[in-house]
């Protein structure tokens, strides 16, 4: 009832996110963690702190309903979702949607984190580290990076990160955004659809 409730809410033309509010506390943790989704595709900002509080609340349980409001919070450009996520990277808190995330709303701090990352070169998760790198990279420019990345290095190292800098910026942000295609998209074709687009984003 609630996925379908909130699935619908997100096609009404008028008042929606009022509707959405006004049910809020009769919502369980996980209509709460659709409604944080809704709240993002909205675009609601006044509701961020909502968002946020959310997001605290179930943030430790053992469930993935902390991805809603994290989703939520990334869609109203949220400065608090950068917080997030270095917090559940530095729990070690595993989930899909993690590197998706980071290239939307990573900041300088992911970036050392995520070339370790890339410097393993583990199959399963070095092609999204590097994207979710590129991502965070484009939105603090060539000459940041280059700085994060050779401070303190020696001259030869510093040869090396230069090329791997210019390997990130041979892609721009659009192939970015196709690679993580379901991370960046706003809008899906029908309703019933869009009730399968919350529950996957779970």
């Amino acid at each position: 009832m609630q996925e379908r409730c909130i699935g619908a809410l997100r096609w009404c033309d008028n008042e929606n996110a009022d509707a959405l509010i006004r049910c809020w506390d009769a919502f369980d943790d996980y209509g709460r963690s659709l409604g944080c989704i809704l709240v993002g595709l909205l675009d609601v900002r006044p509701e961020a702190d909502r968002v946020w509080r959310c997001f605290q609340t179930i943030r430790t349980q053992p469930n993935l309903y902390f991805v809603g409001p994290l989703w939520g919070l990334i869609d109203v450009q949220d400065p608090r979702a950068a917080d997030a996520l270095a917090e559940l990277v530095a729990e070690r808190r595993a989930f899909y949607e993690l590197y998706g995330f980071i290239s939307r709303a990573g900041d300088a701090r992911f970036i050392l984190p995520l070339f370790e990352e890339v410097l393993k070169k583990a199959k399963q998760t070095s092609a999204d580290a590097m994207w979710a790198l590129t991502g965070v990279a484009h939105r603090l420019g060539r000459d940041e990076l280059l700085r994060l990345l050779s401070d303190g290095a020696d001259d030869g190292t510093r040869v090396q990160v230069q090329t791997f800098v210019d390997r990130i910026f041979i892609y721009d942000q659009d192939a970015v955004e196709r690679h993580f295609e379901t991370f960046y998209a706003r809008t899906l074709s029908s309703p019933l659809d869009q009730v399968d687009g919350l529950k996957h984003r779970h």
